[in-house]
């Protein structure tokens, strides 16, 4: 196996980050609190998780960081993108710092229930070193009340999301609008 990039990887991601590791990954994970990435590394088997300190939302420290794994780990074939809307230019960083070294990799791109994704897809589709897939995370209607998603279901939608290769994935329901959470 390759190289696994994960952004947002030791909070809601965290057990995708652990499962890519047990694929076989090496994993590098971007996160910003020190105590869930430890966390997050113990879970990981035979410790091939390659830990990233940075809030991405410090987009110099981002690049730099990044620059200096990417250039590390050039076999970067999978990279798994949860960025809060605040930070949304982190996005164009995180892709051109990884696409200027490695080549044929899938993005998929962790979104809000809010999100657009034809915006995002027109944004984020014209580069040719990777393919995108869009993961967008909904809400769950039991009975006659919804709630959002748990980290857990989070996870397996998006571990399903990489299994399956589709270029949409809705992780729970978008619609009805009204009876979001």
């Amino acid at each position: 196996m390759g190289h696994a990039l994960i952004v947002g990887g030791t909070g809601m991601l965290s057990d995708v980050t652990v499962w890519l590791a047990k694929q076989g990954y090496s994993v590098s994970v971007i996160g910003r609190n020190k105590h869930r990435m430890d966390e997050t590394i113990k879970k990981c088997p035979n410790s091939i998780n390659h830990p990233i300190l940075v809030d991405y939302s410090s987009l110099e420290e981002l690049e730099s960081k990044l620059r200096d794994a990417v250039m590390h780990f050039r076999d970067i074939e999978l990279v798994v993108v949860w960025v809060h809307s605040y930070a949304e230019e982190a996005i164009s960083i995180l892709i051109a710092t990884i696409s200027e070294i490695a080549r044929d990799y899938r993005l998929f791109h962790v979104l809000g229930s809010s999100a657009d994704l034809q915006q995002w897809h027109r944004k984020l589709t014209d580069h040719q070193k990777y393919k995108y897939h869009q993961i967008q995370l909904g809400f769950i209607i039991d009975n006659e009340r919804s709630r959002w998603l748990t980290n857990a279901e989070i996870a397996s939608g998006v571990i399903e999301a990489i299994t399956k290769q589709e270029s949409v994935h809705i992780v729970g329901v978008t619609e009805p609008m009204n009876r979001k959470p």
